[in-house]
């Protein structure tokens, strides 16, 4: 039940910005010391209540360079992010005269008012329903100090109730600054009975970026080395894991067969010229070219195709291998007969026809994995930005050779299905994403008034599920590629 009354009182009334506010002697342009009571350049304030061992957060602030408030409890002023909004207004002076937050249907407000030395004495709460314009006043807080200018006492009253209720406060240290660091609290209708509050402020160094804070003291420059030097190493390990398959699969799509091309009689007498070899092939030599050529043919597996005929077909890799080293001997010997260079040209043609390769992977697991990868790397700033190849290597690893393709056609395999189910679960990570139900309240109050409230944590849950899922999957692709890899480079299987 206390609990419960705490949340209720922080949300309906914004008590925790109320108890923030100190005081201030003269008319300044900045937020942080007009209406905050903050002294130097604080950048941040984070703030935190200790009820006999239940630490409960009170506020969260942030200010410019300037010493504007641009953020108040992790959300930035006049801007709105999933639903929450925080609007200023401000005085001739340029002073926070009025701040508005959405809640349900309508606009929670607090205005703010200023002695004539600039010291914030009131503060004025209200609701406005958004459907009817009705505005209803909600309560008062008016601020007593000390002699030195430290708040002491908020006397709030319930405009419904007319009570009154005393909040005191006893300050007990104090940063360099002079801003406080811990203090003790009153607050009876919360149960709060000198209960400790604890503050850090951070602070920006005189012409510079970095803040210092007044409760840690920490310099975190060599976590920043640190992490520099590990996201290097992970992008070497990376790049090594990765540099290896890359570089082998150049290596056969660029230089493996380069030298398997169609000849012409004038290009291997220009080879016999520079080798110094007879200009014209012997009888000896074309018989042999022959013979090698019908052993290819040989070598090849009778293979029964769809309408029952049967055709020589590569089935291994070491018939590929023996091949290709036939057509590489030819070369060699460089023979001249047009009947022979006819026939190996024929088997060259053959030949690139089955080396020429195909994409046999899930095309919308590469274009789905290919986002997920560059949105990991957007929300991780970057890091182990290695791992963008990973997609770049999934499409080229899973690139059969045509030989391949067609023995698993004649084979009756059908290798299709690690693809449909690759696609079938990137399909459903974005079903679940979509699955989220928005859950709807509406309260009546006893005044009169209705609020309304809606509950969208169901679709953050299932948004979150699905992208997990995505990434997860994002991250298999690095497995799929390499499987590939051995598969359809190295196995040929």
């Amino acid at each position: 039940m206390e609990t419960n009354l705490k949340r209720n009182l922080v949300k309906t009334s914004l008590i925790a910005l109320a108890i923030v506010f100190y005081s201030c002697s003269g008319v300044s342009q900045s937020d942080r010391a007009t209406t905050f009571g903050l002294k130097g350049n604080v950048t941040k304030v984070e703030s935190s209540i200790n009820d006999v061992g239940d630490l409960w957060s009170t506020y969260n602030l942030e200010f410019s360079k300037e010493g504007k408030l641009t953020i108040v409890n992790q959300v930035a002023v006049e801007s709105e992010d999933f639903g929450a909004r925080y609007t200023l207004e401000r005085d001739e002076n340029n002073r926070i005269a009025k701040v508005s937050s959405v809640e349900g249907d309508g606009l929670r407000e607090i205005e703010y008012i200023y002695s004539t030395e600039g010291q914030l004495v009131e503060q004025k709460y209200s609701y406005v329903n958004e459907d009817t314009d009705e505005k209803m006043e909600t309560g008062t807080a008016q601020f007593v100090y000390d002699a030195d200018g430290w708040l002491t006492t908020i006397k709030y009253t319930d405009a419904e109730t007319k009570k009154t209720e005393n909040i005191t406060y006893s300050y007990k240290k104090f940063d360099d600054n002079g801003n406080w660091v811990l203090r003790t609290v009153n607050y009876p209708s919360l149960g709060l009975n000198n209960a400790e509050e604890t503050r850090s402020c951070s602070y920006e160094s005189a012409g510079a970026a970095n803040t210092i804070s007044s409760t840690a003291g920490v310099q975190k420059d060599t976590d920043s080395v640190w992490m520099t030097i590990w996201r290097v190493v992970l992008a070497i390990i990376w790049a090594a894991i990765l540099g290896a398959p890359f570089v082998y699969i150049i290596y056969v799509l660029c230089f493996k067969n380069r030298k398997i091309v169609l000849k012409t009689s004038a290009d291997f007498e220009q080879y016999r010229e520079k080798m110094g070899l007879p200009l014209a092939s012997t009888d000896e030599e074309n018989e042999t070219v022959l013979q090698m050529l019908d052993n290819v043919r040989n070598s090849l597996t009778p293979v029964v195709n769809e309408h029952g005929e049967t055709e020589l077909m590569i089935t291994s890799k070491q018939q590929m291998e023996d091949y290709r080293n036939v057509l590489l001997q030819i070369i060699e010997i460089a023979l001249t007969n047009e009947e022979c260079i006819n026939e190996y040209n024929k088997y060259v043609d053959v030949f690139k026809m089955l080396n020429k390769r195909q994409f046999t992977g899930s095309k919308t697991y590469l274009i789905i994995g290919s986002i997920v990868v560059v949105l990991l790397l957007g929300i991780s700033g970057g890091m182990d930005s290695a791992f963008i190849l990973v997609p770049l290597g999934y499409y080229f690893a899973s690139r059969k050779t045509y030989w391949m393709i067609y023995k698993q056609e004649s084979s009756g395999k059908d290798n299709s299905n690690r693809s449909k189910l690759m696609t079938a679960l990137t399909l459903a990570a974005f079903g679940i994403m979509g699955s989220g139900r928005t859950y709807k309240t509406v309260t009546h109050w006893s005044d009169g008034t209705t609020t309304t409230d809606r509950d969208y944590s169901e679709h953050f849950i299932a948004l979150l599920i699905g992208f997990i899922l995505l990434a997860l999957l994002a991250l298999a692709m690095f497995i799929v590629a390499l499987v590939n890899f051995f598969r359809n480079y190295v196995l040929y299987k």
